[in-house]
């Protein structure tokens, strides 16, 4: 059985719908998709790619449409395919380098970069350093969200580790969305703090659930 089917058949169980009377593809597929963004969101590691990514002028830059976070810099690489592997890039957090090269904003720019700059209040943009001159890429390993599931018999995006968290996310939501029928927001609390978990999370972290 695919992955999403699993996921799916699961979650009607647990919901006493095995027949998918109320609960059909069209309202719970919904639903896995929005546990899978929040699953990506509290652990952004768990569906990542690695990017090439063209580097415009000075400092400042910003990652591919659809990336959450950077995970990892690999290395500098060619511009016309990302093929061509260079010379390695460190990643540093900016309060260090700012610390570190107090004027390292304005340095001259050349093509090759040195460092890749992280602030984790600004996870879906970066700086380099030295500045870029418009000539350089660099690979980066970035968390992203993947596609939406249409169907149940779409591939599940994450390691089937995360299948347990999509299960319970799942059901909460479902729960969550039928919040007139008695017990429903207790079930829902119940299998939100059992989402966390299954991610690692103490249920206290994440505020009011």
């Amino acid at each position: 059985m695919a992955a999403t089917l699993f996921i799916l058949t699961v979650v009607r169980q647990q919901l006493n719908d095995l027949g998918a009377a109320y609960y059909d593809d069209s309202i719970l597929l919904p639903y896995l998709n929005e546990t899978i963004t929040e699953i990506i969101d509290l652990k952004p590691d768990a569906y990542n790619v690695t990017a090439a990514i063209n580097l415009v002028a000075g400092p400042s830059q910003s990652l591919p449409t659809g990336s959450y976070d950077i995970l990892d810099a690999v290395c500098n690489t060619d511009r016309a395919t990302g093929a061509t592997f260079g010379q390695s890039l460190t990643m540093i957090e900016k309060a260090h380098l700012d610390f570190l090269v107090p004027g390292w904003l304005t340095f001259p720019a050349v093509s090759l970069a040195s460092y890749v700059i992280k602030d984790d209040r600004t996870p879906r943009s970066f700086w380099v350093f030295p500045p870029n001159d418009a000539t350089g890429a660099v690979s980066l390993i970035v968390s992203q969200k993947p596609a939406d599931l249409l169907q149940s018999s779409d591939a599940f995006p994450l390691d089937d580790s995360y299948r347990p968290a999509a299960i319970d996310g799942t059901i909460y939501r479902a729960c969550s969305e039928n919040s007139n029928i008695a017990g429903n927001m207790t079930k829902a609390s119940a299998y939100y703090s059992k989402f966390l978990v299954d991610l690692g999370i103490q249920p206290q972290q994440k505020g009011g659930q």
